[in-house]
Parts: structure tokens; C-alpha cells; sequence
């Protein structure tokens, strides 16, 4: 199921042309971190469902104003999120802080990517819950200027 999966978005990636992966790629800024929604117990697994304001879109079907992202392993920098259950997520960004911009490179409906531990204060809040395959860190761009 797992490299089922993985095969997939390398595909999609490919079919972008661009060397990316996942079908959706915008920059969107961290609107908040829920108390308890990133854990630091080593020990656990899980996908942490953050809530993202849009900024930009820049790659895929359109998307809402307000979204919601589920991060695999968030406690770890996204270089090293991935391990031997969950493959083909990465990035650069090495912590979240809202308020911060990220660039997001996203499959909709993350059920099909991740089956396990999930912490979400947003339940109902959204139709279509993102996976982040990428998530890199985007500097503040200078006043007057879009990111």
C-alpha cells in the first residue's frame, strides 16, 4: 500500500515537469500551532493537522482561502520526518512557528497517504484534509513585496 502510494506521487511529481512532488504547490502562512498538537515523545508517530492561510498558488487545481495540512512526524525537522513507515516527505523547514510562510507541496485528501496516529483540533472544520510531501521554510519578503 505504502510504496503503492509512493509510486503514485513520483508520478504525479514527474508529470509535473518540475522535479516536485505533490499535485497541489502554493505558499501559505501558519496560522496557528495548537497547545498539544506537536508532541515531543520520541516514541510516537502520528500526523499533526495544521491550519495554513493561503498566499499564492502555484501549481494545481484550486484551492480554498484557509486550508488544512497534515504534517507527518511534525516535531522533527522536515528533512528528517521520514523514517522506515512513511516515506517521500521532506523539506526544508526545520520547525513551525505560526506566522511563519510555507512553501507547500500537497495531495488532497491525506486518508490515501497516511493511515495512523492523527492529532486534529480541527475536526469538521474542512472537506479535504492536504499530506505535505514538502514543506520548505520562505523568507519574509521585503515590506510592499508578495512573497
Amino acid at each position: 500500500m505504502r510504496r503503492a502510494a509512493l509510486l503514485a506521487l513520483l508520478a504525479a511529481a514527474a508529470a509535473t515537469g518540475c522535479g516536485r512532488p505533490g499535485s497541489v504547490e502554493l505558499v501559505a502562512r501558519l496560522v496557528e500551532v495548537p497547545p498539544g498538537a506537536i508532541r515531543e515523545d520520541p516514541l510516537y508517530n502520528y500526523a499533526a493537522i495544521l491550519k495554513y492561510e493561503v498566499v499564492r498558488r502555484d501549481r494545481g487545481p484550486e484551492v480554498e482561502p484557509v486550508i488544512y495540512v497534515a504534517h507527518y512526524n511534525p516535531r522533527k525537522p522536515r528533512a528528517r520526518a521520514a523514517d522506515r513507515f512513511i516515506t517521500g516527505v521532506g523539506g526544508t523547514l526545520k520547525t513551525f512557528r505560526a506566522g511563519d510562510l510555507h512553501r507547500l507541496c500537497l495531495e488532497p485528501d491525506a486518508e490515501k497517504w497516511y493511515v495512523g496516529g492523527v492529532i486534529n483540533f480541527y475536526l469538521g472544520a474542512a472537506d479535504t484534509i492536504y499530506w505535505a510531501v514538502r514543506t520548505d521554510a520562505v523568507p519574509e519578503p521585503p515590506a510592499g513585496r508578495r512573497p
